[in-house]
């Protein structure tokens, strides 16, 4: 696991300086290795392995950054494969094949380690009442008009894009669950599903 040492400054910061402590959180799961484990559609060992693909995706996303086109600015950035414990970055087009291929088993190790890592750093999760634990299910629609990407279409916020499904617990509002899915999709559609995508017998 990477060390750093902290000083104050008066010097600005880059953006991407939170990466370190996603790679603190990541270093207190299994995820790196149970990744790796899962076999690919050939057989043989991918060259990047499994793991540096969904922390490449992970360091974008907690950046606010969701497109695969992103990742080039930190192909040649220390500071992002050191944070987030990397052998490689991929490219663009590596990143958008590899998650494209990615089957369910990919975010079955996500949402357990996820879990895994609530309960294994204390973290607290306020009931909503007595001992009640709230979980806030919605669709939020995505702004996506004039794109041509796949599955985007009219949502009921009439606007083109797509219309992905999240699920929050307590009222910090942990993620437990999401789904994107088609513009079009009714917003019931495929929610039994969903609610029991997250039926873990580790939160």
């Amino acid at each position: 696991m990477a060390t750093f040492d902290i000083e104050p400054t008066d010097e600005i910061l880059p953006t991407q300086s939170g990466l370190a402590l996603l790679g603190l959180l990541l270093s207190k799961t299994n995820l790196t290795e149970k990744l790796n484990q899962l076999p690919t559609e050939t057989g043989v060992k991918p060259e990047i392995p499994h793991s540096d693909i969904a922390k490449s995706y992970m360091g974008l996303l907690v950046q606010g950054k969701s497109n695969f086109d992103h990742i080039e600015a930190f192909r040649g950035d220390p500071f992002f494969k050191k944070s987030l414990d990397m052998e490689e970055v991929p490219s663009s087009s590596t990143l958008r094949q590899r998650l494209d291929k990615a089957e369910d088993k990919w975010k079955d190790v996500v949402l357990e380690e996820s879990a895994r890592l609530i309960k294994k750093s204390g973290m607290e999760i306020t009931p909503c009442f007595d001992n009640y634990l709230s979980v806030d299910v919605d669709v939020c629609p995505f702004y996506n008009s004039d794109t041509k990407k796949e599955g985007v279409s009219h949502t009921y916020k009439v606007v083109d894009g797509y219309a992905p499904i999240f699920a929050y617990l307590g009222k910090e509002g942990y993620g437990i669950n999401t789904e994107l899915r088609e513009g079009k999709a009714h917003c019931q559609k495929g929610t039994p599903k969903h609610l029991l995508g997250f039926a873990n017998p580790y939160y």
